[in-house]
């Protein structure tokens, strides 16, 4: 499986340094040395490594898929990369030049607006999408994982997003306002989109938090990690 190919993959020599050139690349869903080993192919490759989901990302490798909550936040979003299995990139490397994408993706966002996974992969975590099917958080109902906290929902957070960090919130007790309703307290929690383009520009704190971080909190916390 893929898993094994990874662990097998040896660079070429003949790798060039411009394989992976235009190519900015985000990881999801691999152990800390698969992880490392996709790095290094990148950097060897020309490539640009993000280690979160924002606007600038063209591809995410995607190593485990049940119970991804990159994927589930990602088709609940205005982000649209690449979403490919890590043996795209293992076959770029093995024909030094940028291969096709579609017979390595996960996501066809041309097919449906993208809500669906390609026939042959690992099923999607379940999705509310006007279906009766819900988010994993949803079988956690009030589960304590935000009670006390209060969340603040910044205007740069897409629409599209809204009905999932309402759900999130909900789910783990805590308390959801607008910017105009903020609170100075402690626990007053400001919540920005995956990755937002100034968000770099802001004091890391505990005040200010993603999307990204609020759903893989939620997700960890209500199984009990």
């Amino acid at each position: 499986d893929w898993s094994d190919m990874l662990d097998r993959f040896i660079v070429p020599s003949h790798m060039s340094s411009s394989l992976l050139d235009g190519c900015k690349v985000c990881l999801s869903g691999f152990t800390s040395a698969q992880s490392e080993k996709l790095k290094r192919i990148i950097n060897c490759g020309g490539g640009t490594r993000y280690n979160h989901l924002c606007d600038e990302v063209t591809h995410m490798l995607v190593g485990v898929v049940k119970g991804n909550s990159d994927i589930a936040l990602l088709q609940h979003s205005h982000l649209r990369p690449h979403v490919v299995r890590s043996d795209w990139l293992l076959e770029c490397c093995k024909q030094n030049q940028q291969v096709n994408e579609e017979y390595h993706m996960l996501i066809d966002w041309s097919r449906r607006k993208g809500e669906r996974l390609i026939a042959d992969r690992e099923p999607l975590p379940p999705m509310q999408n006007g279906s009766k099917q819900s988010h994993p958080t949803q079988q956690h109902k009030h589960s304590g994982v935000f009670t006390g906290h209060t969340f603040v929902l910044t205007t740069e957070v897409n629409h599209d997003l809204r009905p999932l960090v309402h759900q999130l919130v909900e789910s783990g007790g805590g308390a959801l306002t607008t910017v105009g309703g903020a609170s100075s307290a402690a626990r007053c929690h400001m919540i920005y989109p995956l990755l937002c383009s100034h968000m770099n520009e802001l004091t890391t704190s505990d005040n200010v938090v993603t999307v990204c971080w609020l759903g893989a909190r939620a997700i960890l916390l209500s199984k009990g990690g």
